[in-house]
């Protein structure tokens, strides 16, 4: 099933872009703060958070990987436990975020821009 993961592919693009997630980790969707802007200094609107080092990334990958839509929603919120978010009933987001991986091709790079997520096009020419 294709997934999100983090990607340091077209990091750069941005002043602001950030990548503290290890290549490859599962990345799930970030609780924004209150008031945050998309180019705030917390960063919070324009990334996203890797399942198990808990950090943010600026740029996501649609990638295949052999699991299960158990195992995954099991395994985000196994992340979420971790993070001290998940609270009895509350939804791990595993629907919206297959539904976005499943939007694109394999290999896409992504970024979050407040409730816009897009395709990160590669840098062309200078």
């Amino acid at each position: 099933m294709k997934v999100l993961v983090s990607t340091t592919e077209t990091q750069g693009q941005r002043a602001n872009d950030f990548c503290y997630v290890p290549e490859g980790e599962l990345v799930k969707l970030t609780i924004p703060c209150d008031g945050e802007t998309v180019d705030g200094p917390c960063g919070c609107m324009r990334s996203m958070t890797g399942l198990d080092c808990q950090r943010g990334t600026t740029t996501v990958k649609v990638v295949a990987r052999d699991l299960t839509e158990t195992r995954y929603e099991a395994l985000l919120a196994k992340s979420d436990r971790a993070a001290g978010r998940l609270m009895a009933g509350l939804p791990t987001g595993a629907g919206q975020l297959l539904r976005l991986a499943a939007a694109y091709e394999v290999g896409t790079v992504l970024e979050i821009r407040g409730e816009i997520v897009q395709n990160r096009l590669p840098k062309t020419g200078d």
